[in-house]
């Protein structure tokens, strides 16, 4: 989820940190001059539930690989994953996708990212018109945020219960469990009922190509996002014996529908 989508500017620049690494910072500069597609309440709302802390189930690792688990091996419907290939004769190895079934099928990283992406804007500029806006779902938005003041309030004034000795430690922790649980609830509803207009943001071709930089490994999650909204299937297709280099012809894909 972007600023864009709730009609706000943004500046980025890259920073670089005491440990050496740069890293892009990006800042609200103000309001933009294009329709959003999400109200900048909700959007509020999911940056808050996205972002916190207790949805953090593990992992963390770095993944540099735009397709790995998205694209699926033709012959056994396994998942690709990033390797490398063997040393040519000049000493050099590239990235390469491997089917992690049983490797029945390797193809070049590079222009495959390339290919898809190029397949993906492709498919954007025919989704030139935003779906209409659905008037429960922009009712039901209205209940969901107000749902989510009421119920941070009511969070609130349980810790302030507490404090002034009307409640004790046991009724203010259960209290505040059930409003963290149904606050859960809301923001959950209110991330589908984003997540069914973000795709929106696929006619913008030129924020797509800019959101697309898959070789800038900030982006890389939320660009395979966008790949996995916009294709139903991506398949690695044999290159055929002693083929090495990739044709369009080596990946099929199949396009959701907008």
């Amino acid at each position: 989820m972007k600023p864009r989508n709730a009609g706000l500017q943004t500046y980025s620049q890259w920073v670089e940190k005491p440990d050496g690494r740069r890293v892009r910072v990006t800042e609200e500069t103000g309001t933009g001059n294009w329709e959003p597609i999400i109200s900048e309440s909700m959007f509020r709302a999911l940056a808050r539930y996205l972002s916190d802390p207790e949805r953090n189930t593990g992992g963390g690792g770095e993944r540099k690989a735009l397709l790995s688990g998205v694209v699926r091996c033709s012959k056994c419907q396994a998942v690709v994953t990033q390797g490398w290939s063997k040393k040519n004769a000049a000493g050099e190895r590239y990235r390469i996708y491997t089917c992690s079934g049983g490797r029945c099928i390797t193809c070049p990283a590079d222009p495959l990212d390339s290919f898809v992406v190029r397949e993906v804007i492709d498919k954007a500029e025919k989704w030139n018109k935003a779906p209409a806006t659905d008037a429960v779902d922009e009712e039901r938005e209205a209940e969901l945020l107000a749902q989510e003041v009421a119920t941070s309030e009511r969070r609130t004034a349980l810790a302030e219960m507490f404090a002034v000795g009307d409640i004790d430690a046991s009724t203010m922790r259960a209290g505040i469990g059930r409003c963290d649980a149904d606050l859960a609830k809301i923001r959950t509803e209110l991330a589908d009922l984003a997540a069914k207009r973000v795709r929106v943001d696929l006619g913008d071709v030129e924020y797509l190509w800019e959101e697309l930089d898959y070789e800038d490994p900030d982006r890389i999650d939320y660009a395979r996002t966008v790949v996995m909204q916009v294709c139903e299937l991506v398949e690695l297709m044999p290159r055929g014996r002693g083929v090495r280099e990739f044709k369009p012809d080596h990946c099929r894909i199949s396009f959701r529908n907008p």
